[in-house]
């Protein structure tokens, strides 16, 4: 009799240690599903709000001057966004906390090589000059260019 108390102990212990054990693993497969969720959707804002910058700058026409501030962290981690105005793409990269997201978005097809954007200062100086856009990377380095600009005196 004792035997048989133990036996259905251990059973029924083992049946609850696997139902906690199951419940662990579906919340935390949950848990990297809205992870993901959330840095894809976050990454995927940041490039169309790169790309609308880029096209308001050409809109703008000649002469056109733009000041873009933007965050330089998605959630705690850089990205980088690369540009190809012959192709007129532009690219966002993010190493996430589970995968890594890339998403390409159209951008004005203008003369200018494909480069990586300097998003370090969180500030970008969008010019619209002849036949190209041309950006800096915050104030100082626009104002290294454009000395005469009212801007830079202050």
């Amino acid at each position: 009799m004792k035997a048989q108390v133990a036996i259905e102990f251990f059973v029924y212990a083992s049946v609850f240690l696997l139902l906690v054990i199951g419940a662990i693993a579906i919340s935390t497969l949950s848990q990297v599903s809205e992870v993901s969720q959330k840095e894809s959707y976050y990454v995927k804002e940041v490039g169309r709000s790169f790309s609308n910058a880029f096209a308001i700058s050409y809109l703008g026409g000649e002469g056109f001057i733009y000041e873009y501030r933007f965050n330089p962290v998605i959630l705690d981690k850089g990205y980088k966004i690369k540009v190809n105005g012959v192709t007129g793409k532009l690219s966002i990269n993010y190493q996430g906390s589970y995968s890594n997201y890339t998403y390409q978005y159209d951008i004005p097809k203008i003369n200018y090589p494909a480069v990586e954007v300097p998003i370090s200062s969180g500030t970008l100086i969008f010019v619209n000059t002849e036949d190209e856009i041309e950006f800096y990377s915050g104030m100082v380095s626009y104002c290294e260019e454009y000395e005469e600009d009212s801007r830079c005196n202050k």
